[in-house]
């Protein structure tokens, strides 16, 4: 069985190689990525190269992803189509494992996120590592691991094939977990994806109420957000391995229009 990952990025330096190193370390053989124009000078590490293929295209996502198709059936028996801020993962063994363990009649295998919070003023370098609590991502937008055999459509959160045999698993499952790193930090946020914009939506994440550090340490854990470090406590080699490799200077490439780089988020205030 070869299993494969598929994703569009931009301007991800900051993230780029612990997220690969990750995927590595739970199971899948190759990962495609499709660079989206990024400016920021990113470089996939020296051990994980035999691993990535990268191929640069201009256009939407689903576009992109659906010109893989014939590439992926080919070359691979699953794809997982997941973001560069999307770790998947299983507290059951390996991905790997987990997807070898389908029926043979299963097409797709759909997985409900847990979405982490704003956890950090300043970019951390292990994301992994950073992240602690979460709020259950929407079911009704779950990211998924499609089987090629079959395949006729592959989209950001879903794909199509010759039946529709899928099963689904929640965001307590302890089988197969995606946890979505979606914020990061402040200045993630506000220097690099407020102006990048997200998913089909260039404004997505535009906001006019400034963050100050006092803020994000007082909003960032509620009632309603549930504690879930197990991927942090079982990655020990790969968080080592991303602390190690972190380069001078700034971990992000920061956008210059961007209300972080103006200066409208307070990183002096306690």
């Amino acid at each position: 069985m070869r299993l494969c990952v598929l994703t569009m990025f931009k301007n991800e330096r900051h993230i780029v190689n612990e997220w690969i190193d990750h995927h590595v370390s739970v199971g899948f053989d190759h990962i495609h990525l499709l660079d989206n124009g990024s400016t920021d000078g990113y470089e996939i590490d020296e051990a994980l190269r035999p691993y990535v293929t990268i191929e640069h295209y201009e256009g939407p996502q689903a576009k992109a992803y659906d010109k893989c198709l014939p590439m992926l059936k080919a070359t691979a028996d699953w794809v997982a189509q997941i973001d560069m801020d999307e770790f998947l993962y299983s507290k059951e063994g390996t991905v790997r494992a987990q997807i070898a363990s389908m029926p043979d009649d299963v097409s797709r295998v759909e997985i409900q996120m847990k979405l982490y919070c704003l956890s950090s003023f300043y970019d951390p370098t292990s994301k992994i590592a950073s992240q602690t609590h979460y709020v259950p991502d929407s079911a009704g937008h779950p990211k998924c691991v499609s089987r090629t055999r079959g395949l006729r459509s592959i989209g950001i959160h879903n794909s199509k094939s010759a039946s529709n045999n899928h099963v689904f698993f929640d965001h307590a499952s302890s089988k197969l977990c995606i946890n979505h790193y979606r914020f990061q930090s402040a200045e993630y946020l506000y220097g690099i994806k407020e102006q990048r914009g997200g998913g089909v939506t260039k404004h997505k994440y535009n906001s006019s109420r400034p963050i100050s550090r006092s803020t994000l340490c007082h909003a960032k854990v509620s009632p309603s957000h549930i504690e879930d470090t197990w991927l942090k406590a079982h990655s020990p080699g790969v968080i080592a391995r991303c602390v190690s490799r972190r380069h001078p200077g700034p971990a992000t490439e920061l956008y210059p229009n961007s209300s972080w780089e103006r200066g409208e988020h307070k990183g002096d205030s306690i």
